[in-house]
């Protein structure tokens, strides 16, 4: 993983080269269903956790416990 340097600036998160993104990580339990699952969730270079991997924990949930889902997750990539 690459740190920018303090001196770097970008205007906006898709300034920032891809390479130098943070990664999105999201963890969360389900704990009032049986069998209780814990899912966690890395998307590389993918910037917040909440926005990029929470939809994709949500996913695996609902596919888990065959729960009918309303929209389907559709995964983009932003890389160049």
């Amino acid at each position: 993983m690459v740190s920018l340097s303090s001196l770097e600036y970008y205007r906006t998160e898709a300034d920032i080269p891809y390479e130098k993104r943070h990664h999105a990580w999201f963890v969360c339990g389900v704990l009032n269903k049986s069998p209780r699952i814990s899912v966690a969730v890395l998307i590389e270079h993918g910037h917040s956790g909440g926005a990029a991997a929470a939809p994709v924990a949500r996913e695996v949930i609902e596919t888990f416990y065959d729960i009918p889902t309303e929209k389907p997750l559709q995964l983009v990539s932003d890389r160049r």
